[in-house]
């Protein structure tokens, strides 16, 4: 058995001026956003054997922070 997870992470490009959300824009922006979303995908890699992300805007940053944090992690 595969347990897949998957994860839409909200463009950048596609996000601003687009949601109403309680703190406006602020909270979607990438470096309010960022740690929150390492969180949730290292959450994933403890529960998952594939994960898969959408409108992912910062894949190196993104990468870099996950193998921080799992060295061995193939990005």
């Amino acid at each position: 058995t595969i347990k897949l997870g998957t994860f839409n992470m909200l463009s950048d490009g596609l996000s601003m001026d687009e949601f109403m959300t309680k703190n406006g824009d602020t909270s979607i922006i990438w470096k309010n956003r960022a740690n929150k979303i390492v969180d949730i995908i290292s959450y994933m890699l403890s529960n998952y054997n594939l994960i898969v992300v959408q409108e992912n805007d910062h894949h190196y940053e993104l990468a870099s922070k996950l193998e921080d944090k799992f060295p061995n992690l193939n990005t």
